[in-house]
């Protein structure tokens, strides 16, 4: 009894979990993904709200973390080549980020990256009992 009580929670878990996915909030997920990865150019443009003048502008392969207060800017210039820029933001700036190249995302499958580098090898060795 005790088993199907666990399999019947254990499937209504499930079932919550993949109805809250729509297609549009997979796709949305896999475009920031992309854009994260470096795989989408966008522009990024902060607006002064009184003088409705620009204040800084950037356009390529951007990565971008929000905390409230600033924005976190990590660029791709070339293969090994990364810079990280601050945007310091307060009540009287906005900022607007625009995909410029589009995404080619799916909205069902995905991709799963591993990083060579960071993975350590293992020595696996069999013991029989005993030894």
């Amino acid at each position: 009894m005790k088993k199907i009580a666990v399999a019947i929670l254990l499937t209504t878990m499930i079932g919550i979990t993949f109805t809250g996915c729509n297609e549009a909030e997979r796709v949305s997920s896999n475009i920031s993904k992309e854009a994260d990865n470096f795989n989408v150019v966008r522009e990024l443009t902060v607006i002064n709200n009184f003088s409705d003048t620009v204040v800084f502008q950037m356009v390529g392969n951007l990565s971008i973390t929000e905390d409230g207060s600033q924005l976190e800017i990590t660029v791709k210039e070339d293969e090994n080549t990364y810079k990280k820029h601050f945007v310091g933001m307060s009540q009287f700036t906005t900022y607007v980020l625009e995909d410029v190249t589009g995404s080619d995302v799916s909205t069902s499958k995905y991709t799963l990256n591993f990083n060579p580098d960071m993975i350590l090898p293992i020595d696996a060795k069999n013991y029989s009992k005993g030894e």
